[in-house]
């Protein structure tokens, strides 16, 4: 099972009106999920966020160009907009968001802070997925003795307290595309819950999940 496989099950399964991502690069998940929405008969946009213009991995592609490729009957759903999480916090309408999925930066501590921006926009209730859970260890398997930094959604997702769900898979089965076990769940009952204070041991840690941690130091 690929990833694309958990997002149309969470369209399915949550049914959502309103939908924001952060992080779109060919727009190939946006296009995922609204295809997922027409299949259910789901009245259901995407707010889709992204700093650049060009897919980071083909410059020849513009950003969310997928959309108009593999769904154009659904692109007037499909808003992109030039911004990260911050710009979504501003321009989105607050308590309107079903569905939020973070596949941005992936540098700790960068979905912590995505979420602390979208929490506002979220209703109660309403779940975020989180894209490349397993990525650290998926390129440490591929390139031994390497060190990533790209660990950032799963130190989130170790340090949610509250509800979290995470397919059954190991870093091989992720590679092999039998499991999507690389994206994960928080449901969020309480968005004013989110803030600096509470995800304060997920914003503090500077160290690879399941490591000790070590002092913080500030980048050169």
């Amino acid at each position: 099972m690929r990833p694309t496989c958990a997002l149309s099950e969470a369209i399915r399964i949550l049914r959502p009106a309103r939908v924001v991502e952060i992080g779109v690069a060919s727009g190939a998940s946006s296009a995922v999920m609204l295809h997922a929405m027409r299949a259910h008969a789901i009245d259901g946009r995407i707010d889709a966020f992204d700093i650049h213009h060009q897919c980071y991995w083909d410059r020849s592609r513009a950003v969310g160009s997928a959309v108009e490729e593999m769904v154009p009957d659904m692109a007037d759903r499909f808003t992109l907009h030039k911004g990260d999480s911050r710009l979504a916090r501003e321009t989105l309408a607050h308590g309107s968001i079903d569905l939020a999925f973070i596949d941005g930066d992936h540098a700790h501590p960068s979905a912590t802070l995505d979420l602390l921006n979208l929490a506002p926009l979220l209703r109660p209730g309403a779940w975020v997925l989180l894209h490349d859970v397993l990525l650290d260890k998926i390129l440490r398997e591929r390139e031994p003795g390497t060190e990533r930094r790209s660990y950032g959604p799963a130190v989130l997702l170790e340090h949610w307290a509250g509800v979290k769900t995470q397919p059954l898979g190991s870093v091989g089965d992720v590679v092999r595309g039998t499991s999507a076990a690389n994206v994960a769940a928080l449901r969020v009952d309480d968005p004013a819950r989110i803030d600096a204070a509470f995800l304060d041991a997920a914003l503090a840690v500077e160290h690879e999940p399941g490591a000790a941690p070590t002092p913080h130091t500030q980048a050169a």
